[in-house]
């Protein structure tokens, strides 16, 4: 997160220059605005795919990820399953690397979770939070990126990194000033 943060940061500084070379930086930053609607479809597609098989295989994600001896004991194709959630991640970040870049693909995987992981503990609900982050921090990074004149990806990333910042510092019960403050009452 931090990594992503950084690197966000410092394109949003080089995108200020004048002779900021777009082409070059697609690999890193992609081109969110550059999108055409044949790429949407492609990545409405791949989507739809990945989130009918979270859907359908959501228990057995949710063994696999967290115990995988429980998993074998349920006799659960635990080595299948782990497999097929690989290549789902793998599908999803190929299909995100032309639009978002490797920052943002990095950025979107970890900092919403992150940031909603904070607030709650219930792993269906930290997905629905991340997923709510992410669609906020990109139409707020967005907005971010043509008022200031940065790279649209790292309006986004700077964004999310703010989140998290805000959510670690100030969440209800778990953020670090909530700590510091029942430390000095206490």
């Amino acid at each position: 997160m931090v990594f992503a943060g950084a690197l966000a940061l410092g394109i949003g500084i080089i995108s200020l220059a004048q002779n900021y070379a777009t082409d070059l930086s697609h690999l890193l930053i992609g081109n969110v605005l550059g999108i055409t609607s044949g790429d949407l479809t492609l990545i409405l597609i791949v989507a739809a795919i990945v989130l009918t098989c979270v859907f359908v295989f959501y228990k057995e994600f949710l063994i696999i990820s967290f115990d995988l001896t429980l998993a074998q004991s349920l006799r659960l194709p635990a080595e299948g399953l782990r497999m097929l959630l690989l290549v789902l991640l793998a599908l999803t970040v190929v299909i995100s690397l032309e639009a978002v870049g490797v920052v943002m693909v990095a950025a979107l995987l970890v900092t919403p979770a992150a940031t909603a992981r904070i607030f709650v503990k219930r792993l269906h609900t930290m997905m629905a939070l991340a997923a709510f982050f992410a669609a906020l921090g990109g139409v707020i990074g967005m907005y971010l990126a043509w008022h200031i004149r940065i790279a649209p990806s790292a309006g986004i990333v700077l964004t999310l990194t703010a989140f998290f910042i805000i959510a670690f510092l100030f969440a209800p019960r778990t953020g670090m000033v909530w700590g510091w403050t029942r430390r000095a009452a206490g």
